[in-house]
């Protein structure tokens, strides 16, 4: 069958919206970044990606605070464009449950992002439980991390086999050319 017949329904599955001109600002990207610190909302994305056949996007969030989690969940309601978001809660804090208990109320909400920061001990029990409670609102773990924890990564599937886990840009594997590290491609 040719690709032109197939009637494809394309989600890109990571995308970022923030406005640095909103009143408090944006924790990311650093004002220093002369590419990325600029306004990005979903009509200038939809502006490139609708020409593709992209029909849609989950926004993963990229910011550390809280309301901006509600931010982008508003700029959803507005916009079926945006058909999944990915937020970004604190995992060590001691609104996690009651946060994430918010945020899994829209249906829109599919899981939190970690940084290789947030990662946590794998050992600690109640780090575990609170991976455990996405797993039992089936909901999603993204994380941002390198090969270095990848087998951190492991544990965590092996304690929580029913959690889904998702390793954003792929593990920063560097596109150079040379083949990966040792330590991605046995990760």
């Amino acid at each position: 069958m040719k690709l032109e017949t197939l009637d494809l329904q394309i989600i890109d599955t990571h995308t970022h919206f923030y406005d640095p001109a909103r009143p408090q600002g944006v924790p990311w990207p650093g004002q220093d970044d002369d590419f990325l610190y600029r306004r990005v909302m979903p009509e200038d994305y939809k502006s490139l990606a609708a020409n593709q056949g992209v029909k849609g996007t989950v926004v993963v969030e990229a910011s550390r605070w809280f309301e901006d989690n509600q931010w982008i969940l508003d700029l959803a309601e507005a916009d079926p464009f945006l058909v999944g978001f990915v937020g970004n809660i604190d995992i060590d804090s001691d609104d996690f449950e009651s946060n994430l208990n918010h945020l899994a109320e829209n249906p829109l909400f599919r899981g939190i992002r970690l940084g290789g920061g947030a990662l946590g001990d794998v050992a600690d029990q109640s780090f575990i439980s609170r991976l455990d409670q996405l797993a039992s609102l089936d909901l999603e773990l993204d994380l941002l991390i390198d090969s270095s924890l990848l087998l951190s990564v492991n544990t965590i599937s092996e304690k929580i086999p029913n959690l889904r886990i998702m390793i954003n840009h792929i593990g920063h594997v560097p596109i150079d050319g040379q083949p990966p590290d040792k330590a991605w491609v046995e990760g």
